[in-house]
């Protein structure tokens, strides 16, 4: 298994939660870039599938550190017609 634990996974036949084959779970990509886990079910011996979470892994953006990357405004970021909405701005003012 690589030393990783996977989840059990939801098998269709037996309409509910199995336990996985050891050895049997493989991490596909689909045709739309999607992650999938595909294991064997040791109860009736059929493929399960389950997507897996984009965050699993940390593949997501993380939008407060990119923002800290940008140089800071003078009058911070504001939305159009706004003062004091949006971060970096002088608050105390």
């Amino acid at each position: 298994m690589n030393g990783k634990e996977y989840p059990n996974i939801y098998c269709v036949k037996e309409k509910r939660n199995t336990l996985n084959v050891q050895g049997s779970e493989k991490v596909v990509i689909t045709k739309n870039n999607q992650k999938i886990l595909k294991a064997k079910c040791a109860s009736c011996g059929i493929t399960k599938t389950s997507f897996i979470s984009k965050n699993v892994e940390g593949s997501g953006i993380d939008i407060h550190a990119a923002i800290g990357k940008f140089p800071k405004p003078k009058k911070g970021w504001t939305l159009p017609g706004h003062n004091f909405t949006g971060p970096y701005n002088p608050l105390e003012k």
